[in-house]
């Protein structure tokens, strides 16, 4: 009235007066810095008037009140928020805050486009209000939201305000997830338990195995002699990164993988996650490497890493991991030897390659918030390389 915009408080017994109400303008900005306030005065309704003088295009107007409920009118604006409760609460009124743009998933849950999350604390905390109410209405279970690099000052606002919780975090973002359900238990998966590494068995020719001595790590200064090792990459075969490392650590370029020969499963590594080695058995074209002067393949160590590389006999590189893990991780360095032992004299023959099947590139159960998935690769027991069935394939 009167060129006034009327903010009202409401209880649920009808009109009152509000206990306390204060009324912030923000205009949305290219650095969304808040650039003005205005106090409201009351009305006989016990509400606050707001001269619309002082409004402005894209504008958010949030009204403070205390009350055992409280809503919101505004002349020529929606409506985006309503509290409950007895404690001070808030309901958000704004014109020209753009909405956050979700997609839901086959479980029943909402995947936030960061595309859409706003660049200001104070917006993108009215729009996880807006949100929080229609995935409700929606009956959304878990909410993901990836907040990359640029918005990381945003992570405040969403697990102190919007109740948010840690998920994971890579270079270049971090996710976080929220449980929405109150009466249902958390479904939602925990991030990745596990790393992924690999053992790489290289035979040459002369039935010599290819080790390295590592310049850091646990095992740096002990003089150990150990086949190439390394972690997985993000989207990388097992078979693949096996070769990739072969030819980072020394140089031996042209393997090929042929199969695997063990699989370990250990507990409490790098910030507690589990790890899942592979043990894989690579061939080696010689036609195709560089030799040295004896006619074996020629070795370049990767000096960053390594104190060197060279071949050696299998029962030497027994006797030496028999000596340096005597008093710990025995076992499991037994049936590693072995395998690799076995499998040098041709009487293990490991897990072979039975068949690769190609995942249909369109199918009604594959969803497009999918992840890729390029293979499946189907590892089965195989004969040993006399081409009798072999009791240890089923280590």
């Amino acid at each position: 009235e009167n060129g006034c915009l009327g903010i009202f408080m409401r209880s649920m017994l009808g009109w009152s007066r509000a206990m306390s109400v204060s009324v912030s303008m923000m205009r949305r900005c290219s650095r969304g810095i808040p650039i003005s306030a205005v106090s409201a005065r009351w009305c006989r309704y016990g509400g606050a008037l707001v001269p619309t003088s002082t409004l402005r295009p894209n504008v958010s107007i949030v009204a403070r009140g205390s009350g055992s409920h409280a809503g919101a009118v505004m002349l020529g604006a929606v409506v985006t928020a309503a509290a409950t409760n007895n404690d001070a609460n808030t309901v958000a009124c704004e014109a020209g805050v753009q909405q956050l743009a979700w997609t839901r998933d086959r479980y029943d849950g909402a995947i936030i486009d960061a595309e859409s999350v706003a660049h200001d604390a104070s917006t993108f905390e009215v729009q996880l209000e807006q949100a929080e109410r229609t995935w409700k209405l929606e009956k959304c279970r878990g909410v993901w939201l990836k907040l990359p690099t640029s918005h990381a000052h945003l992570v405040g606002v969403a697990t102190q305000r919007g109740g948010f919780e840690f998920h994971h975090a890579e270079p270049g973002y971090v996710m976080l997830n929220r449980w929405l359900p109150e009466d249902e238990p958390n479904l939602m998966p925990p991030g990745a338990s596990h790393q992924v590494g690999i053992g790489a068995v290289v035979l040459n020719s002369r039935g010599e195995l290819l080790v390295v001595q590592e310049r850091h790590g646990p095992l740096r200064g002990m003089g150990v002699w150990k086949v190439p090792t390394g972690l997985i990459h993000v989207g990388e075969n097992v078979s693949d990164g096996a070769v990739r490392e072969v030819e980072e650590e020394t140089g031996v370029s042209g393997c090929t993988f042929d199969r695997v020969l063990a699989v370990r499963q250990a507990h409490g590594f790098l910030f507690g996650k589990s790890d899942l080695f592979f043990l894989v058995a690579l061939r080696v074209n010689e036609s195709e490497c560089k030799l040295d002067s004896d006619g074996r393949p020629l070795l370049t160590p990767q000096l960053e890493e390594l104190e060197g590389c060279r071949w050696i006999d299998v029962s030497e590189y027994a006797a030496g991991q028999e000596k340096a893990f005597a008093d710990r991780y025995q076992r499991v360095h037994e049936s590693l030897n072995r395998a690799i032992s076995t499998y040098q004299q041709g009487e293990y023959g490991g897990l072979v390659v039975d068949d690769l099947m190609p995942l249909p590139s369109s199918s009604s159960s594959v969803k497009a918030d999918d992840p890729p998935r390029r293979l499946q690769l189907l590892l089965t027991s195989a004969r040993n390389l006399n081409g009798k069935e072999d009791e240890r394939s089923k280590l």
